[in-house]
Parts: C-alpha cells; sequence; structure tokens
C-alpha cells in the first residue's frame, strides 16, 4: 500500500492541474474578448 500513495497523489494533483489550466485558459479567453469589444 504504501508504493500506491504517491502515485495516488500525483494522479489528484495532475487533475488539479489540469482543471487550473483549464480555469485560467477560460479567463484569458474572456479577458481577450473583453479587450476586443472595448477596442471597438
Amino acid at each position: 500500500m504504501q508504493d500506491v500513495g504517491p502515485l495516488w497523489n500525483l494522479r489528484m494533483f495532475s487533475l488539479q492541474w489540469k482543471h487550473l489550466i483549464w480555469f485560467l485558459g477560460i479567463r484569458f479567453c474572456q479577458v481577450v474578448l473583453n479587450m476586443g469589444m472595448e477596442e471597438r
């Protein structure tokens, strides 16, 4: 069981990392769209 712990933690961390990148990507797109609309 001792070697399963780190792998599980790494898997959970990678999932959180994907969600973080996904969230940042959406926020970045929203900011870019808002800036583009303000220029017009």
